[in-house]
């Protein structure tokens, strides 16, 4: 029998994944989003620097995670270096910093659908239902701000002179 390829997700204790994975994936079930994410940013590196990647986003040390991928510990601070200032490895870590932000950080559309829904449930109260509709009228620019006007009126003197 063939040894299945274990799974390439590295945890946040910093080890592998123990799993197997299926045929033609790095990833096991449970990782297997991850295939899809970094194909393409990781299609030009060798595997040595596949693993520097995973191991400086959970470390965030290029040393150590130079060491962890297997360069020797008497280049690991060199190659780590040189690692971080290779323009494909800095694309990749780039990406996948992109997708943990994503994940984490809601962009201005969600907010916007979050303030349409609560204003349109029936379910919550009046008060919260005018309160996501103040929220989305800030953000269409509906009211202005006193501080604003200020800063309007303020560059109408400096136009005119005075």
């Amino acid at each position: 029998m063939k040894n299945k390829r274990k799974c390439q997700f590295i945890l946040d204790d910093g080890c592998r994944c123990a799993r197997d994975c299926e045929a033609g994936y790095d990833y096991c079930w449970q990782h297997k989003d991850e295939q899809e994410y970094d194909h393409n940013a990781f299609k030009d590196l060798t595997d040595k620097q596949q693993l520097f990647v995973d191991y400086y986003l959970k470390l965030f040390n290029a040393t150590k995670a130079a060491k962890k991928s297997g360069y020797s510990k008497k280049s690991a601070h060199t190659i780590g270096s040189e690692n971080l200032t290779n323009p494909k490895i800095k694309a990749a870590i780039t990406h996948r910093l992109n997708k943990i932000k994503d994940e984490l950080i809601a962009d201005r559309d969600e907010i916007m659908r979050l303030y349409t829904a609560q204003l349109r449930d029936s379910d919550l109260s009046e008060t919260d239902r005018k309160r996501a509709a103040d929220s989305l009228a800030k953000v269409y620019g509906m009211f202005i701000d006193k501080a604003q006007v200020q800063i309007e009126e303020k560059k109408l003197e400096d136009f005119m002179g005075e």
